[in-house]
């Protein structure tokens, strides 16, 4: 199917549903996860919002729709409404351990590490297994400079997920912070071998090797990096500087 046709099916789906939802509201959820996630999946995030406005206007009671459209605020880089979002599925459903942790991103963002906390001990308490909750509230512990607790998460997520490249990164960085520079090498090793397109990678690895003095490398791995991340990225300008520092010695 072309994407003109698709187009046209989705929109045939909302004529359709629009007037089924007046008689049948309990099924918003799975019509407007579908339509969403195409609109979604093409970065259109307007229409999918649209969509969820939709919906949640039929049937207010749809706890996914909130956290859903919360996450699409999220990539939009709309955080206060991200918030508001996943703050209202909770309060629909507050053994909603997706959104519970999706709020508790939010809050990492904004440098409210204790809510964050806060809510990944929420999560942890309804399941247990959850690799995303350690890892976000091992984040938390990281950023208030609790590391003994912060090392603790960061390996109850990598015993749950193993192959969690992002993880691995996370716990890198922790070496780092505490000056265990090739113990921080190793992770962003182990980063690089499950995601080898983690860009934050390629610049942490650099600043361990420039901490320990291995300029030529260090040189090398942050210049991988510029060609890596692209012009626009932020970081670009803080790694020419390094660059700079490092010289052209060995």
């Amino acid at each position: 199917m072309t994407r003109p046709q698709k187009r046209l099916a989705v929109f045939a789906c909302i004529c359709v549903t629009s007037a089924v939802f007046c008689f049948f509201p309990q099924m918003v959820g799975l019509t407007a996860c579908w339509i969403s996630g195409y609109y979604y999946q093409n970065q259109e995030y307007e229409q999918a919002i649209m969509i969820y406005n939709r919906a949640l206007q039929f049937y207010p009671e749809y706890a996914q729709g909130y956290n859903n459209r919360g996450v699409i605020y999220w990539e939009k880089g709309q955080y206060e409404r991200a918030m508001d979002d996943f703050t209202s599925a909770l309060q629909l459903n507050p053994q909603y351990v997706a959104a519970t942790l999706n709020r508790a991103r939010v809050y990492l963002q904004k440098g409210d590490y204790r809510l964050a906390i806060t809510d990944c001990d929420r999560a942890l308490n309804l399941n247990d297994e959850s690799a995303e909750a350690y890892a976000l509230r091992g984040t938390g512990h990281h950023n208030l400079g609790e590391y003994e607790q912060a090392m603790a998460d960061y390996n109850a997520a990598l015993r749950i997920s193993p192959e969690y490249a992002q993880i691995y990164c996370q716990r890198g960085s922790l070496y780092n912070d505490q000056e265990q520079y090739e113990k921080a090498l190793a992770d962003y090793d182990a980063a690089l071998a499950r995601e080898p397109n983690l860009i934050e990678v390629y610049y942490n690895k650099a600043c361990a090797l420039q901490l320990t003095g291995r300029k030529q490398e260090a040189r090398e791995w942050f210049d991988q990096f510029i060609h890596i991340a692209g012009p626009g990225d932020k970081w670009i300008e803080r790694a020419i500087q390094h660059i700079r520092e490092l010289g052209t010695g060995t």
